[in-house]
């Protein structure tokens, strides 16, 4: 038939096998305690919304998570591992969020980059394990507080203007 084989139908769902194409499609629902799927998984269309139910946990964030990319090798000092959001349609337009191998013992640090035409885009955002953000570029903030006492350190030659309440001086 027109979906290029012999339907295998199972109450409103239905499997059309193309040996010639080795490709199967499905209609309908499907629904399945677990699957492997050694490839990829694409998914088209102008209504698609691909959702993901399971418990909040409280515990186990790594082996219990919602959806998990977990790599087959590692690459020490900067091995990345991410989710890209598309800009256009074409390759290389985006943001990609992800966990960067820093050294070679697996501690990581979550990184943002920007693509631009680039396939290794630029990284704009990153927060090491320790905490300590490191963004590139200027930070805008229409308000920013400090609720303790720090070191503020600027480059050479640029000033710092601190503005503190009546109440308070330097």
């Amino acid at each position: 038939n027109a979906n290029g084989g012999d339907p295998i139908t199972a109450g409103a769902a239905k499997l059309y096998f193309n040996g010639a194409a080795n490709t199967a499609t499905f209609t309908g629902n499907v629904i399945a305690p677990a699957a492997t799927i050694n490839g990829q998984i694409n998914v088209t269309g102008t209504t698609n919304s691909n959702n993901i139910f399971a418990q909040q946990v409280t515990t186990q964030f790594d082996t219990s998570s919602f959806m998990r990319f977990h790599p087959t090798s590692t690459t020490d000092s900067g091995g990345f591992t991410n989710i890209f959001f598309g800009t256009s349609t074409l390759n290389n337009f985006g943001i990609a969020l992800g966990g960067r191998r820093a050294g070679g013992d697996g501690v990581p640090t979550f990184q943002v980059r920007t693509h631009n035409d680039n396939v290794t885009g630029t990284e704009v955002l990153s927060i090491n394990n320790a905490g300590i953000a490191t963004f590139s570029g200027r930070v805008n903030a229409d308000n920013y507080q400090v609720d303790a006492g720090g070191v503020y350190t600027t480059a050479a030659g640029n000033d710092l203007n601190l503005v503190y309440p009546a109440n308070r001086s330097l």
